[in-house]
């Protein structure tokens, strides 16, 4: 595993980011983007020195999601708005936060929240930027004008609980997105899906309570930080999952606590909409993770994810970026992640284009596929099968002369003698 030293080496490497990497149309080619980054350079402006926490993790992301996509549309973040903080936090943090960037802005200090968690002159864009990209994300996919979306943005959110900034975290992005969907955007029921290293104890803590919210997470427990998260810990409306790992545990074991406990228990909850929380640092390279996994891993998990999501609410996935602090680890698995998103938006689009032209292929005649089969095997079987009452039902009501209904009524009458004398036993029944 990478040493802290290595990992500050890797800080002090890397180029500052450039505003290009946040341009974008949020269309291509005229067309409304299947999968959507959202991004703002001003997520760069939160520096604190020497910290794990850093501008390079946003920025070696989109550089990579750029050379591997370069065409993939992009929308810049907006500015999140008090009211919609309000989804999640209590004003009493809300005001808290503005006073520590106010504070800060004027005298040009640091202002510590906590001791992992300080704020400095150029904190407050990159904090309300963060927040309101997963909000316009979630508006974006409730509107339908992309399926899913990736939000690139720091700082994090999922330990922010809805009166505590802490683990790096000032606003719970995802918990405001999540408290929109429902209060805002008409989604009865919502989820949210945790794969950060690090417990999402802040996610859990707003959500737990809420009878039209799911919240599952996979990390390292038993005292790791945040020192939650244990499996016993399950809501008031037992809509909490929570399944600590190891130190140590690799692809094996996460995968198996998706298939066979997070994945089933998602779709049985049966959600509007599913938010993740997209941490990289269980990457086997991350210097603060504990965990084993690999970029192969990260996409497994949301291919997976979006499978459950294009069952139960047409694939409207909203991710956001938490953790991850190598940046080589965390490029690769972000590009992993939204090659998946893609393909399942793509996925998605196509089969809400065959829906649509099924029903203009009826009115035109035009036969659909087999009911069961393809292919020329299936096809010579349904050349074989004997037409039933239903089939010649449907028949009669799409002719318009008289003559033909006279007809059809002719094979019908057939067919009820037919049908009669095949349901007569026999001396061989």
């Amino acid at each position: 595993m990478a040493s802290l030293a290595a990992a500050a080496a890797e800080v002090a490497a890397v180029a500052s980011p450039t505003n290009q990497l946040s341009t974008g149309q949020g269309q291509l080619n005229g067309e409304e983007p299947a999968t959507l980054v959202i991004h703002h350079s001003a997520c760069e402006g939160h520096q604190i020195p020497r910290h794990f926490e850093c501008p390079a993790r946003s920025h070696s992301i989109m550089k990579a999601l750029s050379d591997n996509f370069p065409s993939m549309p992009r929308q810049l973040a907006p500015n999140i708005t008090r009211e919609e903080l309000s989804l999640f936090h209590t004003e009493r943090l809300i005001g808290k936060v503005f006073a520590r960037c106010a504070a800060s802005e004027q005298s040009g200090n640091l202002v510590s929240l906590d001791v992992d968690t300080a704020i400095m002159p150029r904190s407050r864009e990159a904090i309300t930027r963060a927040a309101g990209a997963v909000a316009h994300a979630t508006k974006e996919v409730a509107a339908g004008r992309c399926v899913n979306a990736f939000c690139c943005v720091r700082p994090p959110g999922h330990h922010a609980t809805p009166d505590v900034s802490m683990g790096f975290c000032f606003f719970n992005n995802v918990g405001v997105a999540a408290g929109m969907a429902h209060e805002q955007l008409g989604f009865e029921r919502v989820a949210v899906v945790d794969f950060d290293v690090h417990h999402g104890n802040g996610t859990q803590a707003g959500l737990e309570k809420l009878p039209y919210a799911f919240f599952a997470s996979t990390h390292v427990g038993y005292g790791f930080y945040p020192g939650t998260g244990e499996a016993h810990e399950r809501g008031k409306f037992k809509n909490v999952i929570n399944m600590p790992f190891l130190e140590g545990t690799g692809s094996g074991d996460f995968r198996a606590a998706y298939a066979d406990v997070i994945l089933p228990a998602l779709r049985e909850f049966d959600p509007d909409i599913v938010f993740i929380s997209a941490g990289f640092d269980a990457h086997e390279d991350d210097p603060l993770g504990e965990m084993e996994l690999t970029a192969d891993d990260f996409g497994w998990v949301t291919r997976e994810i979006c499978a459950v999501a294009a069952d139960v609410c047409n694939g409207r996935v909203v991710s956001a970026l938490e953790g991850g602090y190598n940046f080589e680890a965390i490029s690769k698995s972000a590009v992993a992640h939204v090659q998946a998103l893609r393909d399942a938006a793509a996925a998605q689009r196509g089969r809400a284009a065959a829906a649509a032209a099924a029903p203009a292929a009826a009115e035109e005649g035009v036969a659909g596929p087999a009911a069961v089969g393809e292919g020329p095997e299936a096809a010579a079987t349904d050349e074989t099968a004997q037409p039933t009452l239903a089939d010649a039902a449907i028949a009669a009501a799409a002719v318009e002369t008289a003559a033909e209904v006279a007809e059809l009524e002719e094979a019908i009458a057939k067919l009820e003698v037919t049908e009669d004398a095949a349901l007569t036993p026999t001396a061989q029944s």
